[in-house]
């Protein structure tokens, strides 16, 4: 039989918070949404210098890994060739990329249009049938 990998304490402690989080989000939302900028806001002002900090450093040690010496590691046997040429293999970066920013957007981006409209105090009706 299988054990699991979920620690029971840490899992039961995070699911209790977030419960309660989404308790009071749902009961309250009002004094939620306020209560959560105000705590984005402090985060921001309080350690905003930290993120910059941290995405400088992340791209000096991305650009250390990429030209430095540790620039031609091989994934498998040392006489592996790779099974891809690297056209193909940027090619389908590119096509996975692609590919999940069109399946977020063709959800996301008819969202947005219809919140914008809806908080321009277009009626409900109008954005529905595509008048305006």
């Amino acid at each position: 039989m299988l054990k699991s990998a979920i620690n029971p304490r840490v899992f039961r402690g995070a699911s209790a918070l977030i419960l309660a989080l989404l308790g009071v989000t749902i009961a309250m939302p009002g004094s939620a949404d306020l209560t959560f900028k105000a705590a984005q806001a402090w985060t921001i002002d309080t350690f905003g210098w930290f993120y910059i900090a941290a995405v400088a450093v992340f791209l000096v040690v991305v650009l250390a890994l990429g030209f430095g010496p540790a620039d031609k590691p091989k994934l498998g046997p040392d006489n592996a060739e790779p099974d891809l040429p690297y056209l193909s293999w940027l090619a389908m970066l590119f096509a996975a990329g692609m590919g999940i920013g069109l399946m977020y957007f063709a959800v996301a981006e008819p969202i947005q249009h219809y919140t914008a409209l809806e908080a321009s105090g277009v009626p409900a009706e109008a954005i529905e049938s595509g008048a305006r």
